[in-house]
């Protein structure tokens, strides 16, 4: 029990080179993004898809409404953004397109929402390292808000946050969460 516990948390705990990768591909890919986003993308890579799931007929439910509502796949939108940790954002426009099982996503997002064990202390020291990656690629206007936002999260325990609405016209984000290890290979989706 305790070694499942450990290899759990293991599997979740991204390293520093993972998430210098997001968090590069994130800036590179969405130049829109902002402190409220990038939070966003470390809040997701650490507690997962938690938040949202209540029951698993009513994400199945809201999966199947907002699958049903999405046009046309956007120009460059990639299956998936790597979170690190094996943590994944599948687009649901790409997704969709190439015929994706909505229960194979469904099982996924539960089965991620259950192994979860995202900390306060983990979500801390992921915002400290993508800081440090933003100031080096001279970002440091970002970096310093990233900062003063998870600041100020941190008191509330780290709540999850909507992207920002420059964010959300730009690239219409629609995707869910998931731990890759519960889906099958990616290019047999």
């Amino acid at each position: 029990m305790y070694f499942n516990l450990f290899l759990a948390t293991l599997i979740q705990i991204s390293s520093p080179v993972d998430i210098k990768i997001a968090v590069q591909n994130e800036v590179a890919s969405r130049p829109v993004a902002n402190a409220n986003d990038l939070y966003k993308l470390l809040h997701q890579s650490v507690f997962g898809v938690g938040h949202i799931i209540s029951s698993k007929e009513s994400a199945r439910e809201y999966l199947q409404s907002e699958m049903a509502s999405l046009g046309p796949a956007l120009p460059n939108e990639l299956l998936y953004d790597d979170l690190g940790g094996g943590i994944a954002r599948v687009n649901l426009r790409p997704f969709r397109d190439g015929n994706g099982s909505i229960e194979d996503l469904l099982v996924a997002m539960v089965e991620t929402a259950k192994a979860n064990k995202g900390t306060q202390k983990m979500m801390t020291e992921r915002v400290n390292e993508a800081c440090r990656i933003l100031a080096k690629q001279k970002k440091k206007v970002l970096a310093k808000s990233l900062k003063s936002l998870a600041k100020k999260q941190a008191s509330s325990g780290y709540p999850a946050l909507h992207h920002s609405e420059a964010y959300r016209n730009a690239y219409l984000p629609a995707y869910r969460i998931v731990d890759r290890k519960f889906l099958p290979p990616m290019e047999e989706l």
